[in-house]
C-alpha cells in the first residue's frame, strides 16, 4: 500500500519587478540603491516606488525631510560662520552662533530623517516584492508497509 499526496505550487514574479540591493558606502556613510549593478539616484527610486503606496508614502515623507532640512542645515552654517567671523579673537561669542547652531542640529536632523525614511521605502518594496513571490511549495506524505514507517518531505 502506498499513498503518496503531493502539493505543489507555481512560482510566480513579475519580469520588472526585481529586489533592490542595499550597498553601504562606508566612506560617506550612505546607502547606495542598485538592481543588476545598475545604481540608482533618488528620482529614479521614487519612480519605481510609486507603483507601491507604502513605499510611495515613506518616499514622500523622505522628500518633505529634505526640502526642510538641507535649507536648514545650510542656513545653520552660515550663520555659524557669520558668527566667527564677526567676532574673531574676543570671549563673547556673537548672539547669532546659538540659533545658528540649533538651526544645523535640527537640519541634520531633517537630513538624517530623509535617510531613515528613504531605507524605509526600499524595505517596504523588498518586502511587497518578496511577499508577491510564491514559491514553489510541495508536500509528499508516503505511507508503506515495506518501508514501516512515514516519510515526509517539505
Amino acid at each position: 500500500m502506498l499513498l503518496a499526496i503531493t502539493f505543489s505550487g507555481v512560482a510566480q514574479i513579475a519580469e520588472d519587478t526585481q529586489l533592490i540591493d542595499v550597498n553601504r558606502d562606508w566612506f560617506s556613510g550612505w546607502n547606495k540603491y542598485s538592481v543588476k549593478g545598475q545604481e540608482f539616484n533618488f528620482k529614479e527610486l521614487e519612480a519605481v516606488m510609486a507603483k507601491f503606496p507604502d513605499s510611495k508614502e515613506f518616499m514622500d515623507i523622505a522628500k518633505k525631510r529634505k526640502r526642510v532640512g538641507i535649507p536648514l542645515a545650510f542656513a545653520g552654517l552660515v550663520g555659524i560662520s557669520t558668527a566667527v567671523f564677526l567676532a574673531p579673537g574676543s570671549d563673547n561669542i556673537s548672539p547669532v552662533f546659538w540659533p545658528s547652531f540649533g538651526a544645523l542640529v535640527i537640519g541634520s536632523g531633517f537630513i538624517s530623517s530623509y535617510f531613515v525614511n528613504q531605507q524605509r521605502a526600499v524595505n517596504a518594496y523588498n518586502q511587497q516584492v518578496f511577499s508577491s513571490v510564491r514559491g514553489t511549495a510541495t508536500l509528499e506524505l508516503q505511507l508503506s508497509p515495506v518501508k514501516s514507517g512515514v516519510a515526509l518531505r517539505f
